[in-house]
């Protein structure tokens, strides 16, 4: 199982339940080098990134990044805008990048406490002529040995 070092960077999915009864996943990652006081970049998912299989891809729609405090964050979120619980936290180990796409290493602990290892394929794509979405493909899963 991996061991935490410094440079890791924290990740998590927050199940988001909508006052209309919709809901949909946030996914956060503390940026490089970020602290408390910077911000979380944030995608919206439809279905947990930590359940999507080897060879399978689906998409995020980036939105605005949130606060640090999201990281532990559980509770209403004011305006009305719903409910947040963390589904999933976990950290990026790895992170490789070219001119088209980002590969990322990511060990998952969900609410269960099992540890999953994940590494993803993450690309930018044009959906529409005004929009724009990333793909994120699954190129390993694994489940860690609990020692």
């Amino acid at each position: 199982m991996h061991i935490l070092q410094e440079s890791d960077r924290q990740t998590v999915q927050l199940l988001h339940k909508m006052p209309d009864g919709s809901s949909h996943i946030d996914w956060l990652i503390a940026q490089e080098g970020g602290d408390e006081k910077g911000e979380l970049l944030t995608c919206r998912l439809d279905c947990r990134l930590d359940k999507v299989q080897i060879g399978q891809s689906i998409l995020a729609e980036r939105i605005t990044d949130h606060r640090w405090a999201y990281l532990d964050y559980e509770g209403p979120i004011s305006g009305n805008r719903g409910v947040v619980s963390r589904i999933a936290k976990g950290v990026i180990t790895s992170q490789k990048h070219d001119e088209s796409s980002w590969q990322i290493e990511i060990y998952w602990e969900n609410d269960l406490k099992s540890v999953m290892y994940q590494k993803l394929r993450i690309r930018n794509i044009q959906t529409s002529q005004e929009e724009s979405a990333m793909e994120i493909l699954c190129e390993a899963l694994e489940k860690c040995k609990n020692d």
